[in-house]
């Protein structure tokens, strides 16, 4: 099955290496089962005098969170919260993970005011999330729901998997959001092109669900994706899958 999270993952593991010299205390929001820490810990990326700590409200996560700090290097903790109420005192965080969480939320402001809280001055978020009008979330989320809903087709798609994006953002809206919680610097970070549009990816997560075959070493779904890497290039940054941001807290 084809990984987009695993380019992803590179990409803000490597943010994370040029920009966070001097992060002592790590907070991932919504770590579910810590792909990114066990990546993390295979690269060597954290020194050890570094405290990680995994929040989630799934309570479902705790024996896998314990199994990660069992092998983990550096100071490992997990916490069980709802991301907008973090319990952890004001200025207290340097970086703030949340990708692919902020969509999850009924009050996604909430949830950034509280990341401005918790972090101190010059702290940093690397927060991605799905774009409204992508062609992904057009295409896989808002038509099947739209057929669905006027009884055109029985389609699943592959909501098993995206459910829950109740909080979508245009990158104006996502900037206006963040900027309304105190954020003024916001940068955006490349993702990796072979993301494409996320259609092929979806439509062979989809196949693979449905049928239990792994298409992704198909020769037709190669070339697929192939001719999407092209397209992805021409389509305008507002149509793109979605962004990845690195946010920077200027006041204390």
């Amino acid at each position: 099955m084809v990984n987009f999270l695993s380019d992803r993952f590179e990409l803000y593991l490597r943010t994370m290496k040029e920009n966070c010299d001097g992060v002592h205390v790590i907070l991932d929001v919504g770590a579910g089962e810590c792909l990114l820490e066990k990546r993390a810990i295979n690269i060597n990326l954290i020194h050890n005098n570094t405290c990680w700590i995994c929040s989630d409200s799934d309570k479902n996560l705790l024996n896998i969170w314990k199994g990660v700090k069992k092998i983990s290097p550096f100071s490992f903790s997990f916490v069980l919260c709802d991301a907008t109420f973090l319990p952890f005192r004001p200025r207290s965080i340097d970086l703030v993970i949340a990708t692919e969480i902020i969509e999850h939320l009924a009050n996604p402001l909430k949830f950034l005011r509280e990341n401005y809280r918790v972090l101190r001055k010059r702290g940093m978020i690397i927060l991605s999330t799905p774009n409204l009008i992508g062609l992904w979330t057009l295409f896989f989320d808002k038509l099947p729901a739209l057929l669905k809903r006027l009884k055109v087709s029985r389609f699943r798609h592959p909501g098993r998997s995206y459910a829950g994006h109740i909080s979508l953002f245009t990158y104006h809206s996502l900037l206006s959001a963040l900027r309304a919680s105190g954020f003024l610097e916001i940068r955006d970070l490349k993702r990796n092109r072979a993301e494409g549009l996320m259609l092929t990816i979806s439509i062979g997560n989809s196949l693979r669900a449905r049928f239990g075959v792994d298409f992704s070493n198909n020769t037709l779904f190669k070339v697929l994706r192939k001719i999407e890497f092209m397209v992805s290039e021409l389509v305008p940054k507002l149509l793109q899958s979605g962004w990845a941001l690195m946010v920077i807290k200027h006041r204390g």
